[in-house]
Protein backbone atom coordinates (compact mmCIF):
# COMPACT_ATOMS: atom_id res chain seq x y z
CA UNK A 1 0.00 0.00 0.00
CA UNK A 2 3.04 2.29 0.16
CA UNK A 3 4.68 1.96 -3.26
CA UNK A 4 4.32 5.70 -4.00
CA UNK A 5 7.66 7.27 -3.03
CA UNK A 6 6.15 10.25 -1.19
CA UNK A 7 3.94 7.94 0.86
CA UNK A 8 6.77 5.47 1.45
CA UNK A 9 8.99 8.22 2.85
CA UNK A 10 6.28 9.34 5.24
CA UNK A 11 5.59 5.77 6.38
CA UNK A 12 9.31 5.09 6.86
CA UNK A 13 9.77 8.23 8.96
CA UNK A 14 6.86 7.50 11.27
CA UNK A 15 7.78 3.83 11.50
CA UNK A 16 11.30 4.81 12.62
CA UNK A 17 9.77 6.94 15.39
CA UNK A 18 7.45 4.15 16.52
CA UNK A 19 10.23 1.65 17.25
CA UNK A 20 13.41 -0.03 16.11
CA UNK A 21 12.11 -3.57 15.54
CA UNK A 22 9.99 -2.91 12.45
CA UNK A 23 7.00 -5.20 12.05
CA UNK A 24 7.84 -6.86 15.38
CA UNK A 25 8.03 -3.65 17.43
CA UNK A 26 6.23 -4.31 20.69
CA UNK A 27 5.30 -2.31 23.78
CA UNK A 28 3.09 -2.87 26.80
CA UNK A 29 0.63 -0.67 28.66
CA UNK A 30 3.01 2.23 29.37
CA UNK A 31 0.71 4.69 27.57
CA UNK A 32 -2.65 3.28 28.63
CA UNK A 33 -3.21 1.53 25.28
CA UNK A 34 -2.99 -1.99 26.72
CA UNK A 35 -0.31 -3.01 24.25
CA UNK A 36 0.94 -1.89 20.85
CA UNK A 37 2.43 -3.99 18.07
CA UNK A 38 3.86 -3.61 14.60
CA UNK A 39 5.71 -1.09 12.48
CA UNK A 40 3.08 1.60 13.16
CA UNK A 41 2.33 0.45 16.71
CA UNK A 42 -1.25 -0.67 16.21
CA UNK A 43 -2.84 -0.24 19.64
CA UNK A 44 -5.22 -2.43 21.62
CA UNK A 45 -7.39 0.28 23.14
CA UNK A 46 -7.71 2.20 19.86
CA UNK A 47 -8.97 -0.96 18.16
CA UNK A 48 -6.39 -1.12 15.38
CA UNK A 49 -4.50 -4.03 16.95
CA UNK A 50 -7.73 -5.92 17.58
CA UNK A 51 -8.57 -5.53 13.88
CA UNK A 52 -5.08 -6.62 12.79
CA UNK A 53 -5.11 -9.78 14.90
CA UNK A 54 -8.63 -10.69 13.80
CA UNK A 55 -7.39 -10.43 10.20
CA UNK A 56 -4.41 -12.63 11.08
CA UNK A 57 -6.78 -15.25 12.50
CA UNK A 58 -8.93 -15.09 9.39
CA UNK A 59 -6.20 -15.18 6.74
CA UNK A 60 -3.36 -17.11 8.37
CA UNK A 61 -4.85 -19.39 11.08
CA UNK A 62 -2.28 -22.16 10.62
CA UNK A 63 0.62 -19.72 11.06
CA UNK A 64 -1.04 -18.22 14.15
CA UNK A 65 -1.49 -21.66 15.67
CA UNK A 66 2.11 -22.59 14.94
CA UNK A 67 3.39 -19.41 16.60
CA UNK A 68 1.11 -19.33 19.65
CA UNK A 69 0.81 -23.05 20.46
CA UNK A 70 4.49 -23.72 21.16
CA UNK A 71 5.08 -26.15 24.04
CA UNK A 72 5.28 -25.92 27.02
CA UNK A 73 3.19 -22.72 26.83
CA UNK A 74 0.39 -23.17 24.25
CA UNK A 75 -1.46 -19.86 24.04
CA UNK A 76 -3.43 -19.95 20.79
CA UNK A 77 -6.82 -20.70 22.38
CA UNK A 78 -6.27 -18.02 25.01
CA UNK A 79 -5.58 -15.47 22.29
CA UNK A 80 -8.64 -16.56 20.29
CA UNK A 81 -10.82 -16.25 23.40
CA UNK A 82 -9.47 -12.75 24.05
CA UNK A 83 -10.32 -11.71 20.49
CA UNK A 84 -14.01 -12.53 20.86
CA UNK A 85 -14.74 -8.87 21.67
CA UNK A 86 -12.75 -5.65 21.69
CA UNK A 87 -13.32 -5.16 25.42
CA UNK A 88 -12.06 -8.67 26.18
CA UNK A 89 -8.97 -7.97 24.13
CA UNK A 90 -8.23 -4.72 25.97
CA UNK A 91 -8.41 -6.54 29.32
CA UNK A 92 -6.21 -9.32 27.93
CA UNK A 93 -3.61 -6.84 26.64
CA UNK A 94 -3.43 -5.06 29.98
CA UNK A 95 -3.05 -8.39 31.81
CA UNK A 96 -0.08 -9.59 29.74
CA UNK A 97 1.78 -6.28 29.91
CA UNK A 98 4.75 -6.09 32.28
CA UNK A 99 4.44 -3.95 35.41
CA UNK A 100 6.52 -1.19 33.79
CA UNK A 101 4.47 -1.35 30.59
CA UNK A 102 7.59 -1.40 28.44
CA UNK A 103 6.86 -4.80 26.90
CA UNK A 104 4.86 -8.02 27.45
CA UNK A 105 5.35 -10.87 29.85
CA UNK A 106 6.81 -14.09 28.43
CA UNK A 107 5.97 -16.11 26.46
CA UNK A 108 3.75 -13.44 24.88
CA UNK A 109 6.68 -11.15 24.11
CA UNK A 110 8.47 -13.94 22.22
CA UNK A 111 5.32 -15.06 20.39
CA UNK A 112 4.32 -11.60 19.18
CA UNK A 113 7.82 -10.85 17.97
CA UNK A 114 7.70 -14.09 16.00
CA UNK A 115 4.33 -13.05 14.57
CA UNK A 116 5.87 -9.79 13.35
CA UNK A 117 8.39 -11.80 11.35
CA UNK A 118 5.67 -13.74 9.50
CA UNK A 119 5.23 -12.49 5.89
CA UNK A 120 1.45 -12.73 6.15
CA UNK A 121 1.37 -10.50 9.21
CA UNK A 122 3.69 -8.01 7.53
CA UNK A 123 1.40 -7.88 4.51
CA UNK A 124 -1.65 -7.28 6.72
CA UNK A 125 0.18 -4.53 8.61
CA UNK A 126 0.83 -2.78 5.30
CA UNK A 127 -2.83 -3.12 4.39
CA UNK A 128 -3.76 -1.63 7.78
CA UNK A 129 -1.51 1.36 7.07
CA UNK A 130 -3.99 2.50 4.41
CA UNK A 131 -6.36 3.88 7.04
CA UNK A 132 -3.62 6.23 8.25
CA UNK A 133 -2.69 7.19 4.68
CA UNK A 134 -6.31 8.07 3.94
CA UNK A 135 -6.60 10.05 7.18
CA UNK A 136 -3.39 11.93 6.35
CA UNK A 137 -4.82 12.85 2.95
CA UNK A 138 -7.95 14.20 4.65
CA UNK A 139 -5.85 16.35 6.98
CA UNK A 140 -3.83 17.60 3.98
CA UNK A 141 -7.01 18.59 2.16
CA UNK A 142 -8.53 20.27 5.22
CA UNK A 143 -5.52 22.57 5.57
CA UNK A 144 -4.88 22.95 1.83
CA UNK A 145 -1.30 21.70 2.11
CA UNK A 146 0.54 20.55 -1.01
CA UNK A 147 4.04 19.34 -0.20
CA UNK A 148 5.62 15.97 0.53
CA UNK A 149 6.79 17.41 3.88
CA UNK A 150 3.19 18.31 4.72
CA UNK A 151 2.00 14.79 3.98
CA UNK A 152 4.72 13.36 6.23
CA UNK A 153 3.55 15.63 9.06
CA UNK A 154 -0.11 14.76 8.47
CA UNK A 155 0.71 11.04 8.38
CA UNK A 156 2.59 11.25 11.68
CA UNK A 157 -0.39 13.08 13.18
CA UNK A 158 -2.74 10.37 11.90
CA UNK A 159 -0.62 7.61 13.47
CA UNK A 160 0.47 9.20 16.75
CA UNK A 161 -2.44 11.53 17.49
CA UNK A 162 -5.35 10.21 15.46
CA UNK A 163 -6.46 13.61 14.21
CA UNK A 164 -6.08 17.35 14.72
CA UNK A 165 -8.25 17.84 17.81
CA UNK A 166 -10.34 20.94 18.50
CA UNK A 167 -7.76 22.57 20.79
CA UNK A 168 -5.07 22.19 18.12
CA UNK A 169 -7.41 23.53 15.42
CA UNK A 170 -8.13 26.60 17.57
CA UNK A 171 -4.42 27.32 18.13
CA UNK A 172 -3.73 26.92 14.43
CA UNK A 173 -6.59 29.19 13.43
CA UNK A 174 -5.51 31.91 15.87
CA UNK A 175 -1.84 31.89 14.85
CA UNK A 176 -1.93 31.50 11.05
CA UNK A 177 -2.42 34.16 8.40
CA UNK A 178 -3.22 33.73 4.71
CA UNK A 179 0.07 35.30 3.59
CA UNK A 180 2.21 32.77 5.48
CA UNK A 181 4.23 30.16 3.62
CA UNK A 182 3.21 26.52 3.87
CA UNK A 183 6.38 25.74 5.87
CA UNK A 184 5.45 28.37 8.46
CA UNK A 185 1.94 26.95 8.69
CA UNK A 186 3.39 23.47 9.16
CA UNK A 187 5.46 24.70 12.10
CA UNK A 188 2.33 26.21 13.64
CA UNK A 189 0.32 23.03 13.12
CA UNK A 190 3.12 20.87 14.54
CA UNK A 191 3.30 23.03 17.66
CA UNK A 192 -0.50 23.15 18.00
CA UNK A 193 -0.84 19.36 17.81
CA UNK A 194 1.88 18.95 20.45
CA UNK A 195 0.37 21.51 22.83
CA UNK A 196 -3.03 19.84 22.50
CA UNK A 197 -1.59 16.45 23.54
CA UNK A 198 -1.71 15.01 27.04
CA UNK A 199 0.87 16.83 29.22
CA UNK A 200 3.12 13.81 29.60
CA UNK A 201 3.39 13.42 25.80
CA UNK A 202 3.86 17.06 24.74
CA UNK A 203 7.68 16.83 24.49
CA UNK A 204 7.59 13.59 22.50
CA UNK A 205 4.94 14.85 20.07
CA UNK A 206 6.75 18.18 19.70
CA UNK A 207 10.11 16.56 18.92
CA UNK A 208 8.64 14.24 16.28
CA UNK A 209 6.57 16.87 14.55
CA UNK A 210 9.28 19.55 14.56
CA UNK A 211 11.84 17.07 13.18
CA UNK A 212 9.56 16.41 10.22
CA UNK A 213 8.96 20.09 9.53
CA UNK A 214 12.64 21.00 10.00
CA UNK A 215 14.06 17.95 8.25
CA UNK A 216 16.09 16.98 11.30
CA UNK A 217 15.78 16.91 15.06
CA UNK A 218 16.50 15.10 18.30
CA UNK A 219 13.90 12.35 18.72
CA UNK A 220 13.92 9.48 21.22
CA UNK A 221 17.48 10.07 22.34
CA UNK A 222 19.20 10.62 19.01
CA UNK A 223 19.51 13.11 16.19
CA UNK A 224 17.47 12.24 13.11
CA UNK A 225 18.12 13.45 9.57
CA UNK A 226 15.00 12.82 7.52
CA UNK A 227 14.68 12.21 3.79
CA UNK A 228 11.91 14.70 3.14
CA UNK A 229 11.55 17.94 1.16
CA UNK A 230 9.08 20.55 -0.02
CA UNK A 231 8.35 19.23 -3.50
CA UNK A 232 4.70 18.74 -4.36
CA UNK A 233 3.14 15.64 -2.85
CA UNK A 234 2.50 13.04 -5.53
CA UNK A 235 0.06 10.77 -3.80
Amino acid sequence: MTENISIKRAVDITSSFEGSDGYSTLSGNHDGQGMSFGFLQFAARQGSLYTLLKQCLLHMPATMKTIFDVQPYPKFQELKDALQTHQKFIAFAEAISTSTGKTLNEPWRRYFRELGRAPGCQYLQRIMAKQYIDNARRIMQAYKFRSERAFALCFDIAVQNGSVVLKARDIYRQETRDYMSERTKLFILARAVALASRPEYVDDVMSRKMAIVSGSGFVHGRTRYLEIDDKEFAG
